[in-house]
């Protein structure tokens, strides 16, 4: 497939973000420039449950992880549910206790 869409031309991958409809630009987030801030409208219910959900499971262990990479920032009650082992900081240690509970092969207390 080839053809032309604004300045590119051949094969190309031209793909639009929407934030409400309102077009949003990912250069900022590409380059690292912004970070993607979760908004989840309830605090978060317990250790490990980063989404406030009531469950420790794959979206919990998904958002620690991206907090640990530095790509999400987490709000206070998020940082507080992913600090899984009390030091103070979210870091790799957190991601794979709260990956362990949403396996089932762990539990939090």
């Amino acid at each position: 497939m080839s053809g032309t869409t604004g300045r590119s031309t051949g094969i190309h991958l031209h793909f639009s973000i929407l934030l409400n409809g309102v077009y949003v630009d990912p250069e900022p987030f590409l380059l690292g420039e912004k970070k993607i801030k979760e908004s989840i409208p309830s605090p978060a219910s317990g250790k490990g449950d980063v989404d406030g959900d009531g469950d420790i499971d794959g979206r919990d262990y998904l958002l620690a992880k991206l907090a640990v990479l530095g790509i999400l920032e987490l709000t206070e009650e998020q940082m507080d549910a992913a600090d899984v082992n009390g030091d103070g900081e979210i870091n790799a240690l957190d991601y794979l206790i709260i990956r362990r509970a949403a396996q089932g092969t762990f539990e939090i207390k």
